[in-house]
């Protein structure tokens, strides 16, 4: 490293095939799209795109839509220990201690045993239930945080509105 260059120039802290900064072009990509064509999408899309490396057609979209939908659910113990500490902890606290309480149950049962699955699918269904149940915890921390308690999630909805409805008073 040159000593005589400032801060972080010319440091590369890790290699990925997913994102691509670009300082002097202010450009930032993910698979290849750039930042300004992916935010006309919807986030299912851009999770899709960064779990799959490409973006769904129209069907595969709705069936994607309907996965993250059905791991929404969080465990009634989890949602207890968020309701008991979000108004003392902080919100990140309480988010990282219920994501790894999510670990025993992040998936159903069937997809654990399920010999038809490798490793690799079991993975990416993991990854699915993490994105859906991150926004449930979310939306739970900051209704506790309100002392209110946490809502169901709205399987008919998108992420990004069924996330809104959970955070609202109703």
């Amino acid at each position: 490293m040159d000593p005589r260059k400032k801060g972080l120039a010319g440091v590369i802290v890790g290699q990925t095939a997913l994102s691509r900064v670009d300082g002097i072009q202010s450009e930032l990509r993910y698979r290849g799209y750039n930042v300004d064509e992916l935010i006309q999408g919807s986030f299912e899309e851009t999770c899709f795109l960064l779990l799959y490396g490409r973006l769904p057609a129209a069907g595969r979209l709705q069936r994607f839509c309907e996965e993250l939908a059905s791991y929404r659910r969080v465990a009634a113990d989890v949602l207890d220990f968020i309701c008991r500490t979000a108004r003392r902890d902080s919100p990140m606290a309480v988010l990282r201690t219920a994501v790894s309480m999510l670990s025993s149950s992040l998936l159903p049962c069937e997809h654990e045993g399920n010999r038809e699955l490798d490793a690799a699918a079991i993975r990416m269904e993991k990854a699915k239930a993490l994105i859906a149940k991150t926004a449930t915890l979310v939306a739970a921390i900051g209704r506790a945080r309100q002392d209110l308690p946490p809502l169901d999630s709205q399987p008919r909805l998108g992420h990004a509105a069924n996330f809104f409805a959970m955070l609202q008073d109703s």
